[in-house]
């Protein structure tokens, strides 16, 4: 009777860690040997590109055009189904409508100098560097 407690604690360590940890693994592997060339696939460093040759373990991805990079098949995170390219068409709008008043703003210059940052809010002057053990 002293086994049981330990016996229920191991049975629901599998049910909840390990069996989905497996099952994820075997997906994973189905998945990896399934990929053919033309397939759109996101790595596992998030580069998106079109598998273009597969050789044993390896495979050869686009990332950009004239681009291609060897990579394991193990690198392969997921096929997409949803063209990146057009993903990326559908983004629209001012890509500064998300920043909040804090952010610094970047301000107009004079023709061929590059823009200039100015702070907006009165952070502590970055000139000096607090480190441990400086008195």
């Amino acid at each position: 009777m002293g086994f049981l407690p330990i016996v229920a604690i191991l049975l629901v360590f599998w049910l909840l860690i390990i069996r989905p940890q497996q099952r994820k693994q075997r997906e994973t592997m189905r998945l990896q040997s399934s990929i053919q060339v033309g397939d759109q696939v996101m790595l596992t460093s998030g580069f998106f590109g079109t598998v273009t040759d597969l050789i044993e373990d390896k495979a050869d991805v686009e990332i950009a055009p004239d681009v291609v990079v060897t990579v394991v098949r193990g690198a392969i995170a997921n096929r997409v189904t949803e063209s990146y390219d057009d993903a990326a068409d559908d983004v629209t709008g001012d890509p500064t409508d998300d920043l909040d008043g804090d952010a610094p703003s970047v301000q107009e210059s004079a023709a061929g100098e590059p823009p200039r940052l100015e702070k907006t809010t009165d952070d502590a002057p970055a000139s000096h560097d607090p480190r441990p053990g400086d008195n």
